[in-house]
């Protein structure tokens, strides 16, 4: 009940959710004839239109959250295998968070990924190859679940991996979690506390996944993919757009929202 609440509330703290009760406000009032709080509503709507659909408050808000882990760079992965093997553990990790596929039976195993985990997926590659390259013993970790009776987001990741080079039999999946606090979760259950393990998330998600991983008892290690708010300086004579709203930044504002929300929320409640 309490998190249904939440939920809702959450809800409506979305810019986009704002901007659309808002919208259907101001009309509310046109058609019972209160044109004065109409226009008022209708003003506001109109300037919480460009205040979200311009780049500076997403982008700062987005920056905040992607630039907070660095890439994982061939030093950086030289440390941890270190570390790693002083530890004397069994398995070092490579875990791919879920976001989102596709069950049409007309794709191939990399098509039926969404564009955001296929990146996650690229990067846990990566950094996969890299630690097998250095003689560790590395496991790849898909997760995520599924419709009932369809293939689960984990066996998805799974089968573009293997299409990838990556051996089945390097490859352990997690088919029942639904969110990162399940992820987590699941991790920790099915291969015990104080795991080293590679978070493979999208950049903006990365401050979250960390501190559930962490919560359950893991060591994760962030592993930062999918950007969103990559910086692309643009020619002298095109100034101009970075003053033109955009729909665009208002997604960006509602994921950088959902994310600080998130993080409170799933703090007290994993």
């Amino acid at each position: 009940m309490i998190e249904s609440v939440l939920r809702f509330i959450y809800s409506l703290l979305q810019p986009g959710t704002q901007l659309l009760l808002l919208f259907l406000t101001g009309l509310l009032l046109l058609f019972i004839n209160r044109f004065i709080w109409a226009k008022r509503c209708l003003l506001l709507f109109v300037v919480l239109l460009f205040l979200y659909g311009l780049p500076w408050i997403p982008g700062y808000l987005a920056d905040t959250l992607e630039n907070r882990f660095p890439v994982v760079t061939d030093v950086r992965l030289d440390e941890i295998s270190a570390q790693f093997e002083a530890s004397g553990r069994d398995s070092i990790f490579v875990m791919v968070l879920g976001a989102g596929h596709s069950t049409d039976p007309r794709l191939g195993p990399t098509q039926r990924l969404s564009e955001t985990v296929m990146m996650r997926l690229a990067e846990a590659i990566r950094l996969y190859r890299a630690l097998d390259a250095r003689g560790l013993p590395v496991r790849l970790v898909t997760s995520a679940g599924g419709h009932e009776g369809q293939m689960t987001q984990a066996e998805a990741l799974a089968q573009a991996a293997v299409s990838l080079g990556v051996p089945d039999g390097r490859i352990s999946r997690l088919h029942k979690p639904r969110n990162t606090c399940g992820e987590a979760r699941a991790f920790r259950e099915a291969f015990g506390g104080g795991q080293t393990v590679f978070v493979s998330s999208s950049a903006i998600h990365q401050r979250r996944a960390v501190m559930l991983f962490e919560q359950n008892g893991s060591l994760p290690v962030a592993a930062p993919a999918a950007y969103l708010n990559r910086k692309s300086p643009e020619p002298p004579n095109r100034w101009w757009r970075g003053l033109r709203p955009s729909g665009r930044n208002v997604d960006l504002l509602e994921l950088s929202v959902k994310e600080y929300i998130g993080y409170r929320f799933s703090r007290r409640n994993c």
